[in-house]
């Protein structure tokens, strides 16, 4: 497999080709690069494009050692610290007194009411009582927010849906339909609402032209900083109940 070095990283990178127009590159953690070329595209000049694109390598390795070391949404023990609309909050594990779990939310902690279990399958038990109860937050906080927003913004989104996406935070259909990613409600109120915004903006213009942004901007004004809040802290959001 080639290498590249970066910075003091010496990376791996794989290249696959399609008929796409341009070069794309994903980082998968810890050290490989996965190059989208297309069809045709001279081996020779990937390293060369590689290179050219060095300072986003870079920032996006310090990004993931950054996240590595946050001990937020790192794991799902008694004390664990768990974002929910951008606050961490302590999770805490207590005795059910009914055969389903629980959970709700006390101030700073989240508390998981859990039935009897052995250790393996309480730890499945937990996972998948917590992603129901966020998933089910989002559900609700999404669909108030887009009602609002639409009101706002002048448009009628046609049907409203929780998604769980590896990549994106959400997408508009022609037809109209909202797609939202459930673990943006790990994000604070203000990133939720531009992305809502963002969502619904596409109904009236459906690319990113300058008229698209105009749009949003006369919505969320400074909604900039939370397009850099999601760059910056999505891989924190998307690292919890990963495999």
């Amino acid at each position: 497999m080639p290498t590249i070095v970066i910075g003091t990283r010496r990376l791996n990178y794989t290249v696959r080709y399609s008929r796409r127009r341009t070069v794309g590159i994903k980082l998968v953690p810890p050290d490989l690069l996965e190059v989208a070329a297309p069809a045709g595209f001279p081996g020779a000049s990937i390293e060369a494009v590689l290179l050219k694109k060095a300072a986003w390598i870079a920032g996006h390795l310090r990004r993931l050692a950054a996240t590595a070391a946050n001990p937020i949404n790192a794991g799902l023990q008694p004390g664990s610290q768990l974002l929910y609309l951008g606050r961490p909050l302590s999770l805490r594990i207590v005795p059910a007194k009914t055969a389903r779990p629980k959970v709700e939310q006390d101030g700073r902690q989240l508390l998981v009411h859990l039935p009897p279990a052995p250790d393996r399958a309480q730890a499945g038990l937990l996972a998948e009582a917590l992603k129901k109860w966020y998933i089910h937050a989002a559900r609700e906080l999404l669909a108030e927010r887009t009602a609002f927003w639409a009101g706002e913004i002048g448009v009628r989104p046609c049907r409203l849906f929780i998604r769980e996406q590896k990549s994106r935070w959400g997408s508009c259909s022609s037809r109209g339909n909202i797609n939202y990613n459930w673990r943006i409600v790990m994000a604070p109120p203000e990133v939720v609402d531009y992305l809502v915004v963002h969502e619904l903006c596409h109904i009236k213009v459906p690319n990113h032209s300058k008229d698209f942004w105009l749009l949003v901007g006369q919505a969320v004004p400074d909604y900039k900083r939370h397009r850099k809040w999601l760059r910056e802290n999505g891989e924190l959001l998307m690292r919890l109940f990963s495999p």
